[in-house]
């Protein structure tokens, strides 16, 4: 599939999710990125300057809410124009949205951004490809800036609760939500037999042909299996641990720190939170 076909699939798969997808950060999440960027907000004087990496206009919402120049960078402008529906802020006037990819981050000068935010935003790039990104940061962001990022993870080990056997009795027990089951069988479930360690990838598509095998074979039941249907995607994530992660930005950006998200979740080791302050 080419570029163009892929944001014209993605764009269609935002536009259906409506004003609040399944895929929009938690509130928890939002929570940790305010903090980091109410402290960096305190420490410099002045409202940060802010980018956001892919779109995600919760995040650009956060900037604005706290006063922050804020440019939101995505390379599909198809994309961008199918997640407006989920604006709160309605001045945008402090807002540039940027067509780009984050390796060429045209018109942003250098050394201009204080701060970074990304839900799941490097998931998205190819391992090969993420040095250019880290290079481009690095162009773009002052000394003493700050990442906020949110990251999928790969556990490890991971835990014998997270086999898709485990993980279907305890949703058909109530210990698990429907969300806590959909994350937990999309990104862990199946990384034994399809995670591909060369490029570190777990490719969506190859997750729901199981889960179809799965439907064919008894195993789920008919709401079961509409459920995971009606989240079924087909990106190709870059997956590392959460210690490689904390490692890679460590080494391209800055010292990182893995920051708990408050409150918890049974899939907490699946999603991190990294925050990265970039070497001066």
């Amino acid at each position: 599939m080419n570029a163009a076909d892929e944001s014209a699939h993605q764009a269609e798969r935002i536009r259906r999710a409506g004003a609040r997808p399944h895929f929009a950060p938690e509130e928890a999440v939002l929570a940790v990125h305010r903090d980091h960027l109410r402290e960096l907000a305190a420490a410099l004087g002045r409202p940060p300057a802010v980018l956001v990496l892919g779109a995600t206009p919760e995040l650009a919402d956060l900037g604005l809410e706290t006063g922050c120049p804020v440019i939101q960078a995505d390379r599909s402008a198809e994309v961008l124009a199918a997640a407006e529906v989920r604006r709160r802020v309605a001045d945008r006037s402090n807002e540039r949205v940027l067509c780009s990819d984050w390796s060429r981050l045209e018109g942003v000068p250098d050394g201009s951004i204080d701060f970074v935010m990304g839900d799941a935003a490097l998931n998205n790039v190819p391992a090969a490809a993420q040095q250019a990104v880290f290079a481009e940061l690095r162009r773009v962001m002052r000394g003493g800036g700050v990442c906020s990022l949110k990251q999928i993870v790969t556990p490890d080990p991971i835990p014998a609760r997270y086999e898709m056997a485990n993980a279907l009795a305890a949703y058909r027990h109530g210990d698990l939500s429907a969300s806590e089951f959909y994350i937990i069988v999309r990104f862990a479930s199946f990384h034994a037999e399809l995670f591909e360690p060369d490029g570190s990838l777990l490719d969506g598509r190859r997750v729901f042909e199981a889960i179809d095998d799965m439907m064919r074979a008894g195993t789920l039941t008919r709401e079961e299996f509409a459920f995971l249907d009606s989240r079924r995607g087909r990106t190709r994530h870059t997956i590392f641990t959460a210690a490689a992660q904390r490692d890679l930005l460590q080494s391209e950006l800055g010292e990182c720190a893995i920051v708990p998200v408050p409150g918890g979740c049974h899939y907490e080791d699946i999603l991190n939170l990294f925050r990265v302050a970039v070497a001066p």
